[in-house]
């Protein structure tokens, strides 16, 4: 199960029971004590819930809370390399994903553009400071992996009669064998439905995207013409993807 992953079973779990001890997260995600306190620290920080003595219990505005989001090194680097290919004008794209919402944070209160995001807190991220026009895609509103997204297939449809100067996407798993993973096949759609309708859609590989493979392929290694890659990837993926034809924007 993927860190992600883990975060979303233990929002699942405390929205079902409103509180849990540690010892019943170890044994129902199948993890060490200290991956538990750690995936707790993080939710916590978040605002999703509030430690106890050997446990957690669910924060009342839980339910209703824009949740923040976690930034780290790697996501800021690579928001900064997408932040450079942006122009005022642009009508972009953003899915909802580590990356995207630092780099919405990082050009909320320049961007003149169109913002097109599936994800509640992108969109408030460019509402509170933006000069930007923002419209949201999509029909029922999902809490996952910690922020509140909308339903994939409504997105696609949506996005049929609409053309974007640039999207940013990240799939779950890069092999070097097979290509590009992607977990559900509504992400699929919405991908290839970007492919057709984006004049640029950027992937978004960070170092846990690499050696993963996922529930659904979505490509080969050039399913990407533009792909931004986390300096710090193993070694042998530069390299292949260049290979294949695909255009690497390194981050720092």
């Amino acid at each position: 199960m993927l860190p992600e992953e883990r975060l979303e079973k233990i929002i699942a779990l405390l929205q079902e029971k409103k509180t849990i001890d540690n010892e019943s997260l170890c044994s129902l995600l199948d993890v060490s004590i200290s991956t538990v306190k750690r995936d707790l620290d993080i939710l916590e920080k978040r605002r999703v819930l509030r430690r106890t003595r050997g446990g957690a219990v669910l924060t009342k505005q839980a339910n209703v809370y824009t949740p923040e989001v976690s930034y780290d090194v790697e996501a800021e680097a690579m928001a900064k390399a997408a932040e450079e290919l942006i122009f005022d004008e642009d009508r972009i794209f953003l899915s909802g994903n580590g990356m995207n919402f630092v780099l919405a944070r990082n050009i909320a209160s320049r961007f003149r553009g169109i913002v097109y995001t599936n994800n509640i807190n992108i969109m408030l991220e460019f509402l509170q400071q933006s000069p930007a026009t923002v419209i949201l895609l999509g029909g029922k509103v999902m809490l996952r992996h910690g922020s509140m997204d909308t339903d994939v297939s409504p997105v696609v449809a949506n996005l049929d009669d609409v053309f974007v100067d640039k999207a940013f996407v990240q799939p779950h798993g890069l092999s070097l064998r097979h290509g590009f993973f992607i977990n559900t096949l509504e992400e699929k759609h919405l991908y290839d439905t970007l492919k057709k309708n984006a004049m640029h859609l950027y992937g978004i590989a960070s170092n846990g995207t690499c050696d993963h493979v996922d529930r659904y392929h979505l490509g080969g290694l050039d399913y990407f013409s533009d792909l931004i890659l986390a300096g710090n990837t193993p070694a042998g993926y530069g390299e292949a993807l260049m290979e294949a034809g695909v255009n690497i924007i390194r981050s720092l």
